[in-house]
């Protein structure tokens, strides 16, 4: 299922941070853990946590989406209310219970980190339809997608989408999250390849996105991901896998979530 929010700031015009991803997360979790026992029940059932002692947390969102914004260094100065896609494989009888506790969840957020930021509330949240999945589906990226590897040293090294093992890396993780989550073995072949022509037509800069989690603080990690056109081809419940949960890793973290692309 997929949802779009809709949040009202406590001011018209505000500020937040450039880099929200990690203070979102939180929100989201905070959220998860007033809706009720029915969100444990499905998590404990397949193995999971909300503490995530999991690798695979099953929840995606977007970038926020502004009516008016004006980005001024690490800051961004926003105008109105403003929106966030979030999605998940989580049974739907479950996720309404979610709804139904963000919307009872009627307490002021905070978005933000100790420099800057804005109270919100939610204002309303609305249930996308699917799209229509297709063997060959192309889509594009509402967040950067994280693929990474590590080297001889152990070290975590982020790929680009030039690198010739960042398709093969976006494939097994999704093999894996199709795996854990469905607990069979993936009998589908998984095809991935990236808009070459919009990759040469656009600067490196435009394409690889940096973000930094935990930003003000002293911990902070800085993440590279890349934002890009991308085709899939496998099996429709894949296509439906990958479109729920986000491709790439850091997807609870808001990486890697897909939207079909306008033909």
């Amino acid at each position: 299922m997929r949802l779009q929010i809709t949040f009202k700031p406590e001011k018209n015009i505000f500020l937040i941070p450039t880099n929200y991803n990690y203070e979102l997360s939180s929100i989201i979790y905070k959220i998860m853990s007033t809706s009720g026992p029915n969100f444990t029940k499905w998590l404990h059932s397949r193995g999971f946590t909300l503490e995530g002692a999991k690798r695979f947390k099953f929840f995606n969102f977007s970038r926020l989406f502004f009516q008016e914004k004006e980005v001024q260094g690490e800051v961004i100065k926003a105008k109105g209310n403003f929106k966030l896609i979030f999605s998940s494989p989580i049974d739907d009888s479950v996720l309404t219970t979610f709804i139904s506790g963000m919307m009872e969840f009627n307490k002021e957020i905070y978005i933000g980190n100790r420099d800057v930021g804005t109270k919100v509330r939610v204002h309303s949240i609305n249930i996308l339809p699917y799209p229509d999945f297709q063997y060959k589906s192309k889509y594009i990226m509402l967040s950067p997608t994280v693929a990474t590897i590590q080297d001889e040293n152990r070290k975590i090294v982020f790929l680009e989408p030039n690198n010739e093992r960042t398709i093969d890396a976006l494939r097994k993780n999704l093999v894996n999250k199709y795996e854990t989550l469905f607990m069979e073995k993936c009998p589908y072949n998984i095809d991935f390849s990236f808009d070459e022509n919009y990759i040469k037509a656009s600067i490196e800069k435009n394409i690889i996105k940096k973000v930094s989690i935990k930003a003000s603080s002293d911990k902070t990690i800085l993440i590279r991901g890349f934002m890009l056109p991308i085709e899939i081809k496998s099996d429709v419940k894949v296509q439906k896998l990958a479109y729920e949960t986000g491709i790439g890793e850091k997807n609870s973290l808001g990486f890697g979530m897909l939207e079909i692309a306008k033909k």
